[in-house]
Parts: structure tokens; sequence; C-alpha cells
């Protein structure tokens, strides 16, 4: 599995969603996968193609993916993914990575 990670390593993110909004989606064209383990306050459903190889972090559990990543990660959640065995030449040109964030109800 790898090294733990210390708390030290894991950044806060505050996707841009305001108290009047329900939800928030990103679409991004991408050529590395390299946004350090974060959390956030936020569900974050998270979609991914054309990225066979690319490691994949929540929690505790590190995984390759395949072509295609379909994830829902919960509120405070540790997680990232990183280009690693990717050598698919799509992802060098345009991989596609959709995130939709949910606000978590009180």
């Amino acid at each position: 599995m790898g090294q733990p990670m210390s708390s030290k390593s894991i950044l806060k993110e505050s996707p841009p969603l305001k108290k009047a909004d329900c939800f928030s989606v990103f679409a991004r064209s991408k050529t590395e996968f390299d946004f350090p383990v974060h959390y956030h306050e936020e569900y974050e459903l998270n979609f991914i193609e054309n990225a066979k190889g690319v490691k994949r972090i929540v929690g505790d559990s590190v995984e390759e993916i395949e072509d295609w990543e379909l994830v829902l990660i919960g509120p405070n959640i540790p997680h990232a993914w990183f280009t690693h065995k990717c050598k698919t030449e799509f992802l060098r040109s345009r991989s596609s990575s959709t995130a939709t964030f949910f606000m978590k109800s009180s």
C-alpha cells in the first residue's frame, strides 16, 4: 500500500460553492494528474476517462484505475489522483476529469 500520509501533507481545499448552491461542476482537460492529496467538507463525484494506470488515493485505499473511473467521495476524506503508470497517449494530449461538488446538508 505505501507509507501512511501525515496530516501535514494533506491540504484543505475549498471548492467555490456558496450557501445558495446545491452543487458545482468542473470539467477539465488534463495532461497529467498531480493535484496533491486534499480533502474538503463537500461530497465529490469524480468521473475520469482515458487514464488507465493513474493512481487513485481515497482514504487508506490506493489503487490503479482503468480507462474509466467514477468515484463518490464523502466529506473530509483525503483523496488524490496521480499520473503514476499511465502511458495513455490520449492522457498526454487530453484526458478529461469532471468533478461535481455537493454541499453537505446540515
